[in-house]
């Protein structure tokens, strides 16, 4: 029994003794009148006024105390909880239980059935036992009606904690079996992927077997096993090693059916020669990094191939709508990312997203390896979660910036309508000088909402800040009337809005850093992936122009390369026509020069 417990119940019991005492002391003071002076009816109705509120007041307090220093009754057996027809007997169980062990109840019982109601029947004139009867049944009526409360609420408890304990026995099976299901199809997928691999080692190892005698050293048994090791190993996917053992056949079918030239003419040696050539483009060998394998159709099939070479003049896929251009973009995309001789950067501009959403699939799949997944950067303007700040008007030296200034200012008029600057010059001028104010402030495209709109808080200061030349150009428009700067300024106005009000492009084109370091990329060999969906978040212009920025950003960082230092770049462009103009058709001679590859 805690302290706590035994200073209430001495006080509840002190109180009783307080109200017993009061009650016999006027019951004394009484007896002494009437010895004195005789007593009148008065008096006893007095007296038993008296007792009646002490039985109240000793009631109502022995309630209280019993109410909270009664035992919490448990059940006598966890089964009785599961059988209804135990439930009467365990509930009288559970009251005996506490009436018999409750000291309380006992001291209680003995308070109101013999100190109490004594007084009370003296002055009254009524036999004390049929107080203390009444006294007594009063008490074990209290000590049912606690019993029964909390038996019940004992009982819901126990139901509840019961229905916890099964439902989580539940989950736990169904979870083991989740598992084992898991794990038996894990290693049913492993033994599968071992055996393909196994199988094609195999494969290759009886071929190299049967030509060996014949092949001698232009193809070793050590040249044989370094490939083997290094390029068909269980790190690689099964569909990877399928390739590369096919690659391997045709290395091993290229020495061994090779066939020396007779002593002929200068004519039929140089045939020779013509098809001897072909054929070693055709098949990889040692010229493996110079080939490309772009499908795989089956098994044992041939794959196409081809040369790297080709990419250097171009590719231009045309095509109706649903013909498979961009399938054919994502498959010669698998054969150059999973290349391990030859990690170039690759620049996705994808305009509707399907493109980027299969490439993803793809890298999330078995058939990607992690080294690829690492080279990822995914861009994706629509989204508002993730954003990469983009700050196209940022430069090294005012020429490097004038000539920013002026091509971010094509491309961002470019998406309306196809204009340029050429049929819009006033347009093409206020454009220019926004964004060539906010350049040498060291201010992003977002900013520029201070320049145009000249009611901003800021506009008098940053006016101030410009050097002469331009402050003087913007000058001469301010001091022109509200109605006439209005006119010159709306056009401009327009084409910038969604910059200035959209929440994600004023994120991403609002802040002063470049984090799309395209220079970097293209030296660490990245894959960037800019995917251009709308997904009702980005207008269709605003999206073509930001396809245009980073198709400058590519040309810009291969032009500010020295010369003999090169990154190979491969720009590959859905939906090209979106994208095209006089910048992209006058680039195009350089790119070769540039290591860009269209």
């Amino acid at each position: 029994m805690s302290g706590r417990r035994v200073v209430t119940w001495i006080s509840y019991l002190a109180l009783n003794v307080a109200v017993v005492a009061f009650v016999f002391l006027i019951n004394s003071l009484g007896s002494s009148k009437e010895n004195h002076s005789g007593s009148d009816d008065g008096e006893k109705i007095f007296m038993g006024f008296v007792c009646v509120s002490a039985l109240i007041v000793c009631s109502g307090n022995n309630y209280v105390m019993a109410r909270r220093l009664s035992p919490y009754p448990r059940p006598l057996n966890e089964r009785f909880w599961t059988f209804p027809e135990f439930e009467l007997l365990n509930f009288f169980g559970s009251f005996l239980k506490a009436v018999v062990t409750s000291y309380v109840g006992i001291v209680l019982a003995c308070w109101i059935a013999v100190l109490l109601p004594g007084v009370f029947a003296q002055s009254i004139g009524v036999p004390w036992f049929f107080v203390a009867i009444v006294q007594s049944a009063v008490y074990l009526v209290v000590m049912a009606s606690i019993t029964l409360r909390e038996y019940r609420h004992g009982l819901r408890i126990t139901r509840e904690a019961i229905d916890e304990s099964q439902r989580r026995e539940s989950q736990q099976r169904q979870l083991e079996l989740q598992s084992k299901i898991s794990q038996l199809e894990q290693a049913q997928v492993s033994a599968n992927a071992r055996k393909r691999r196994d199988d094609v080692r195999s494969d290759c190892d009886a071929l190299f077997a049967l030509a060996a005698p014949e092949i001698g050293d232009r193809f070793s048994k050590q040249e044989y096993a370094e490939f083997v090791s290094k390029y068909m190993t269980d790190g690689f996917s099964p569909e990877v090693v399928e390739e590369r053992g096919e690659q391997l056949k045709g290395i091993i079918h290229h020495h061994w059916k090779r066939i020396e030239p007779p002593r002929q003419g200068l004519k039929e040696l140089s045939e020779w020669f013509e098809q001897r050539m072909k054929e070693l483009e055709s098949v990889p060998d040692e010229r493996l990094r110079k080939t490309l394998i772009v499908q795989l159709k089956g098994r044992y099939s041939e794959p196409v191939r081809i040369p790297k070479s080709s990419f250097d003049t171009h590719w231009h896929l045309i095509g109706g709508t649903g013909k498979g251009k961009t399938t054919a973009i994502h498959t010669m995309l698998h054969g150059l990312l999973l290349d391990p001789m030859h990690e170039p950067c690759v620049v996705i501009v994808d305009r509707m997203g399907n493109l980027s959403h299969e490439l993803l699939l793809w890298m999330a799949s078995d058939f990607c390896t992690d080294e690829v997944r690492q080279r990822l950067v995914y861009i994706q303007p629509s989204r508002e979660d993730a954003v990469i700040g983009f700050n196209p008007l940022l430069y090294d030296t005012l020429a490097h910036g004038y000539y920013k200034v002026s091509r971010a200012s094509e491309i961002i008029l470019k998406g309306w309508a196809s204009q340029n600057l050429e049929e819009m010059p006033r347009l093409g001028r206020w454009l220019f000088n926004s964004f060539w104010a906010a350049a040498q402030l060291g201010l992003t495209i977002a900013d520029c909402v201070h320049f145009l709109l000249p009611g901003s808080g800021y506009h008098t200061q940053l006016m101030q800040c410009l050097p002469d030349a331009l402050q003087s150009e913007w000058s001469d428009l301010l001091r022109t009337s509200p109605t006439e700067m209005n006119r010159v300024l709306d056009s401009t106005r327009n084409r910038l809005k969604p910059f200035f009000e959209s929440p994600v492009l004023n994120q991403m084109f609002g802040m002063t850093e470049n984090r799309l370091d395209m220079l970097r990329f293209m030296r660490e060999g990245k894959i960037v992936v800019l995917n251009l969906a709308p997904l009702n978040r980005l207008p269709e212009q605003v999206a073509d122009a930001i396809g245009g920025l980073v198709i400058n950003e590519v040309l810009t960082s291969a032009r500010s390369l020295p010369m003999g230092v090169r990154y190979p770049t491969y720009l590959f462009l859905d939906e090209f026509q979106r994208f095209v103009g006089p910048d992209v058709e006058s680039a195009i001679p350089e790119m070769r020069q540039l290591g860009v590859k269209l």
